[in-house]
């Protein structure tokens, strides 16, 4: 009995568009006289009839009026995934699981529309174990070959399960490429509580490894720039991307910060304006004067003159952009003052 809601009971003595064949000794032996490349092909799990019901009815023992009956390979899902992803990686990173987060939301799309049979030239697969369905996969509609109808009852003796009827006419038009469109019931309204999106989301993550595509794209500019990209094997390069640690943009922002600061020129221009205000402060030297005893042999203004010059002496010598602990405490402290500024970690984030 079948679980799934496209298949219908499969009538074991006719064969239907949209049939599922397995891969029987007879029919491996029929692809092997005349098409090796699909018995041998083991990632053919399963065969699907695409030549129309009308012309595989055989009329009162008579033989059917197709002259030729087409099949197309079935293929695991995680095969279309990966062809699907291959459009959206990386040059190097093609024939991995490795995609980026924003491809991910982009498979998942495809996947549940997959699922629901839109997709061109692809007729989407479920498991059925009832019928002998062991796995998600999906029949590449172009991948087909076609042999002389004489071979019917090999064919009929590989069948495991068959197409409702509405779903038989949509694999038509898939197959006649129509402009118009087959009305038939979509996942989520025939199982509801197992949402499509949720289904898909389960085989990408058997399929697919997606990271944060900054963290790819850290990982292969890391690679790029010492030169050892063009020498790595995709695997090799995919490990590097899952080992390749993130830094979060606060604490990136945070090293850059302190890194940029400390080696900034802040202090040397306020020097030199401090310095340049004291020298031409006449009253600052006055006040100095009248602060100075007056007696003879004793010059004030010579006197006020003087510490004046000792005080912007060491004035040019404390004030310095020189590296220094103190000047390292107080960087860390402002950064840390940056860090928590509410607007600076929205706009960071």
């Amino acid at each position: 009995m079948p679980t799934h809601y496209v298949y219908d009971e499969p009538k074991k003595t006719e064969l239907n568009q949209g049939d599922i064949l397995r891969r029987s000794d007879a029919l491996v032996a029929l692809l092997d006289e005349y098409f090796p490349y699909y018995s041998k092909h083991r990632d053919y799990i399963y065969f699907m009839v695409l030549t129309q019901t009308c012309d595989l009815v055989r009329r009162n023992g008579s033989p059917c009026v197709a002259p030729y009956i087409s099949i197309a390979a079935v293929r695991p899902i995680k095969d279309v995934v990966l062809l699907e992803a291959a459009k959206h990686q990386h040059a190097k990173l093609k024939t991995t699981r490795i995609v980026g987060n924003k491809a991910r939301g982009k498979l998942a799309m495809f996947l549940e529309s997959l699922m629901d049979n839109n997709k061109a030239g692809l007729f989407y697969l479920h498991t059925d174990l009832d019928l002998g369905i062991s796995e998600p996969c999906c029949a590449f509609l172009q991948l087909s070959v076609s042999f002389r109808a004489v071979n019917y009852d090999k064919c009929l003796e590989a069948k495991i399960a068959q197409l409702k009827e509405p779903f038989q006419a949509k694999l038509g038009w898939l197959i006649g490429n129509m402009y118009s469109r087959v009305a038939t019931t979509e996942w989520n309204i025939e199982k509801p509580a197992e949402k499509v999106g949720i289904v898909a989301t389960k085989l990408l993550k058997q399929i697919i490894d997606n990271y944060d595509d900054e963290q790819i794209k850290v990982a292969l500019s890391e690679l790029q720039d010492d030169g050892r990209i063009e020498t790595m094997t995709p695997e090799q390069i995919a490990s590097h991307v899952t080992k390749t640690e993130l830094v979060p943009k606060l604490k990136q922002f945070k090293d850059r910060a302190a890194e940029t600061l400390s080696t900034l020129k802040v202090v040397e221009p306020i020097k030199d304006v401090v310095v340049r205000s004291l020298l031409q402060d006449d009253t600052l030297k006055q006040r100095l004067v009248s602060l100075l005893p007056s007696q003879e042999g004793f010059d004030p203004q010579a006197a006020a003159e003087e510490a004046l010059r000792i005080v912007i002496s060491k004035i040019r010598e404390t004030l310095s952009d020189e590296p220094s602990a103190e000047r390292g405490d107080y960087v860390r402290g402002l950064v840390t003052d940056l860090m928590a500024d509410n607007v600076l970690k929205s706009l960071i984030r």
